[in-house]
């Protein structure tokens, strides 16, 4: 069951169509978050050559409210956030990464008490 608050949330691995969106597009349910940070190696280069890039002008389609951050660097260097989030959203990201373990300490360490990790793996 997905609680009404995610708090401050980070989807890492975002690719230019943000997998947030189907969260915040849900038929049955309303979710808030406080702010949102889309981390992506390439993130940059995905939103000027990308017509239809979820978050081509610094924010997210549809989601102008949500205050947004876009991060272009590998996600193994996602340990800036210590303790801070209270919600990570991840797809398909972990056989893409060198480095599995540093990610997954990352993340761990990045959650506040009762946070909640979505992890998808197709």
């Amino acid at each position: 069951m997905m609680p009404e608050e995610l708090d401050d949330m980070i989807e890492v691995s975002c690719e230019p169509f943000t997998q947030v969106l189907s969260i915040f597009r849900l038929k049955t349910k309303q979710v808030k978050i406080r702010s949102l940070t889309l981390w992506d190696p390439n993130a940059e280069e995905y939103m000027t050559p990308l017509r239809h890039c979820s978050y081509k002008n610094g924010m997210l389609k549809g989601f102008a409210d949500i205050r947004t951050r876009i991060i272009s660097k590998p996600s193994e260097e996602t340990h800036s956030y210590a303790n801070n989030l209270g919600t990570v959203l991840t797809i398909n990201v972990l056989k893409h990464i060198q480095n599995t373990f540093r990610i997954l300490q990352n993340v761990y360490l990045s959650l506040r008490p009762n946070s909640i990790i979505f992890y998808v793996w197709k």
